[in-house]
């Protein structure tokens, strides 16, 4: 089921003008093949495949991860160790030490096993990257009235597989639903409606 608002001139408004570069107010989809392909489509960049907008490996992913909860114990606690990493994502520590060995190969941190470890500048960048885009994505969902616990899951299966340009035109609506509350509004009545007619 597609929900889809957009702007556009009086009488030349619909989905016709998604050709056009930010002709749309959101685009929100369930299906997020689709969404990512109609989120490309309105900025610009043409149809793609969903084979394309799903090819992400299970190692970048794990990379990813481990980047990224290694910044938030290092912001909150000042560093980040083996047992730390381990314990925040749930995973055995001798997995937890050979992942940071590969880290540490691609140049993303600096490791001493038993001492821990620390990002190098091209890994804390990398990691800020993907923490801004998870706040990004979790922004959106709220602001479209998704519960936290949903919007917690629905995060987690997003972040890894969308592209900077489809997080670029996420960002933009963003602004365009924080700066109306009215639209902002007719939005979540409308995902509301979505969701008891399909329950």
């Amino acid at each position: 089921m597609v929900l889809a608002f957009w702007s556009g001139e009086r009488g030349n408004s619909g989905p016709e003008r998604f050709g056009g570069q930010a002709d749309f107010r959101l685009i929100f989809l369930a299906d997020f093949s689709v969404w990512v392909a109609l989120f490309r489509l309105a900025s610009g960049s043409g149809p793609v495949h969903s084979a394309q907008a799903m090819s992400v490996t299970n190692e970048s992913v794990a990379v990813e991860d481990y980047l990224e909860k290694i910044l938030e114990l290092i912001d909150e606690k000042g560093y980040a160790r083996v047992a730390d990493v381990a314990e925040g994502l749930g995973i055995a520590q001798p997995s937890v030490s050979n992942m940071m060995q590969r880290l540490d190969d691609k140049g993303l941190i600096d490791y001493e096993k038993y001492r821990g470890m620390t990002l190098t500048k091209e890994g804390e960048k990398v990691a800020r990257r993907i923490i801004k885009r998870h706040g990004l994505l979790a922004e959106f969902l709220e602001l479209l009235g998704i519960d936290k616990e949903t919007a917690y899951h629905d995060v987690e299966g997003m972040e890894h597989h969308i592209s900077p340009q489809t997080l670029r035109a996420i960002e933009q609506i963003i602004v365009e639903l924080k700066n109306e509350a009215a639209m902002r509004e007719r939005v979540r009545e409308a995902a509301a409606r979505q969701s008891e007619e399909n329950s």
